[in-house]
């Protein structure tokens, strides 16, 4: 962790590493996975799903400003973020698809969105804020799951390996802790009470096949509001 604290911004502008489609909701996880990232010299493009009205409508707000402080912090240009409305297709997944396997559906999606993304902006990897065993979609078996949607991109995830407590420390001292934890941070916005833990890939492909999946990828991306946060 130390070493983690004591990388000094400047040395970031002259490190060229790859670029990468990061996965920026409101939460206090996403945003300390971003500063990580772009901490050992990846370039960022930021994707943020807007899943109003199932997720409250300031989630969008709240993501963005959280991109825009780890940005400031470390001293770095503007980054190109994806706006992606995903109420609709969450809304869709949940009334097509076994319901306790909707939260896994409606990451894998995200997923196929960001490897869309990735093809379009040369970027080489994605990144995830997970952290194992903190949501259903997040234990060890879904997450394999999940990354089989990706087409083979690699998956970085630079908190699989931390508590909450360093999380949230390194997120003070970022300065994205404040605004993460403010009313109207987004969720997934999935309405299910038993979300499967162990969920397996034939199961999930065979609940997937009543949705037109690449349609649905390629729509987001061409409906998103694409800036500079």
């Amino acid at each position: 962790m130390t070493a983690v604290q004591s990388t000094e911004p400047a040395s970031i502008q002259s490190l060229q590493r790859g670029r990468a489609v990061c996965l920026v909701s409101g939460g206090i996880d996403s945003p300390v996975a971003l500063w990580l990232t772009m901490a050992v010299g990846i370039v960022p493009v930021a994707v943020f799903f807007d899943s109003y009205p199932l997720s409250d409508r300031r989630g969008r707000e709240i993501a963005l400003e959280g991109i825009r402080r780890v940005r400031e912090h470390l001293s770095a240009p503007a980054i190109r973020t994806y706006v992606v409305k995903h109420g609709s297709d969450a809304s869709e997944i949940v009334s097509s698809c076994q319901r306790n396997l909707a939260c896994v559906i409606s990451r894998r999606l995200m997923f196929r969105i960001a490897r869309v993304i990735a093809d379009r902006e040369a970027a080489d990897s994605i990144v995830a804020g997970d952290v194992v065993g903190q949501k259903a979609s997040q234990t060890l078996h879904n997450l394999f799951v999940t990354d089989s949607a990706a087409g083979g991109l690699p998956i970085i995830r630079p908190l699989v390996g931390m508590n909450k407590n360093e999380i949230e420390r390194i997120a003070r001292v970022v300065g994205t802790f404040e605004n993460s934890v403010s009313p109207g941070v987004a969720a997934c916005g999935i309405p299910t009470r038993k979300p499967r833990t162990r969920s397996h890939v034939d199961e999930i492909e065979e609940s997937e096949a009543r949705l037109s999946l690449d349609h649905m990828a390629e729509h987001a991306v061409e409906s998103a509001e694409i800036m500079e946060a």
